[in-house]
């Protein structure tokens, strides 16, 4: 268990930091030219605000940013790492699982703050907005009518919410597959598809799901197989078996 900690607090010192400074300036972003859409547009309602303000653009962008931080721990560009990797005395397959693991949580971590950064602007609308443009349900309704909130937070539409989970899932494995096929010598496409169709999926429009859960799918499972049927040779064994 311990070399499993260890390489996932590779991945964590070497991300965190970067991840949180993005999500910082992309929270500020989003609370800026919110206020300023109000300024600009005070007869407005919170949807016509959230479209306005361009909140879902800065989440485009820190969905990217995120993504491209999430894939370069692991890969051979500037570091040896899976020298140190074979140090640890880890198998290949076995680091792929732990940064997939630690890309979800970070996906998850990105989705909530969204989420919450666009619940806070929508209590701050209640507060600021005249008296006769606000309700009880004002907020609950945004969260229906917009697009964009919709798709981060599908209140009680299931299948908006079993794709969030495919697609923050798929994202995790395409971006531990990235770094595995570099050290390698090769390139890890699905994390670039993945990317652009999860990315889209959560900005566009309601109706435009197509052909998207089956891109999410096909692209994860393309990882997945690249990964669990490498023949390594130098694979790591310990105590006669396997790791």
């Amino acid at each position: 268990m311990k070399k499993y900690l260890s390489v996932a607090g590779l991945f964590c010192r070497s991300t965190l930091y970067k991840l949180l400074g993005v999500s910082v300036l992309a929270v500020a972003a989003e609370i800026i030219m919110f206020i300023t859409a109000m300024k600009t547009y005070p007869d407005y309602g919170i949807e016509l605000l959230v479209k306005s303000s361009r909140t879902a653009i800065v989440f485009a962008v820190w969905f990217v940013l995120f993504a491209a931080i999430l894939v370069l721990p692991g890969c051979d560009f500037k570091s040896r790492s899976g020298y140190t990797f074979r140090r640890l005395q880890i198998s290949e397959k076995a680091v792929f699982v732990c940064q997939s693991v630690y890309n979800l949580t970070a996906f998850v971590m990105l989705l909530c703050m969204q989420i919450l950064t666009a619940y806070g602007l929508c209590m701050l609308y209640t507060h600021l907005a005249p008296a006769d443009m606000v309700s009880g349900h004002t907020v609950f309704l945004a969260f229906y009518r917009s697009d964009f909130l919709h798709s981060i937070l599908p209140l009680q539409e299931t299948v908006r919410w079993a794709y969030i989970v495919m697609a923050l899932v798929s994202m995790a494995v395409c971006t531990a597959h990235f770094p595995f096929m570099n050290r390698r010598g090769s390139f890890g496409f699905t994390v670039v598809v993945n990317t652009v169709v999860v990315m889209f999926s959560f900005v566009n429009k309601l109706g435009y799901f197509g052909m998207l859960p089956f891109v999410t799918f096909l692209t994860a499972g393309k990882a997945l197989f690249d990964v669990f049927t490498w023949e390594e040779e130098d694979e790591i064994y310990e105590n006669g078996a396997a790791i």
